[in-house]
């Protein structure tokens, strides 16, 4: 599944913008993933990213993020650029930022439910441009 969000500016903060949030939490079948594509503004050099995931109790592995760049939005990088394994714990809900550099206009944000028998929840993916 992929998901577009358009990019906001926030008032409280002049020259920063936040991505809008999914309006509900999104499930991330076994061994499956989930991708988000956002335009970075020209300008920013970075982004934030906090996804907010609770994983099943019987869970065994969990959800791993990769970021693929573009310079087009058509042509991704065929290997991830940026990789980050989320924190676990079984039936948990756990939320971990991370920074990453913006060096291309375009990028995909997957994750990746590693579990091989349960599904992951995708609470919320908060993304800040800077």
């Amino acid at each position: 599944m992929v998901d577009v969000y358009p990019v906001r500016q926030i008032v409280n903060y002049p020259g920063q913008f936040i991505v809008q949030q999914p309006a509900s939490s999104v499930t991330i079948s076994a061994n499956s993933s989930y991708t988000v594509s956002l335009t970075i503004p020209w300008g920013k050099t970075g982004l934030a990213v906090a996804p907010n995931i609770t994983y099943a109790v019987s869970a065994s592995v969990g959800v791993y993020m990769y970021l693929y760049y573009s310079y087009d939005g058509v042509h991704y990088d065929n290997y991830t650029s940026q990789t980050a394994v989320l924190p676990f714990s079984a039936g948990a809900t756990v939320q971990q930022t991370y920074i990453f550099p913006s060096v291309a206009p375009y990028v995909n944000i997957v994750l990746v439910n590693k579990d091989t028998t349960y599904s992951a929840v995708l609470n919320v993916l908060n993304v800040s441009i800077f």
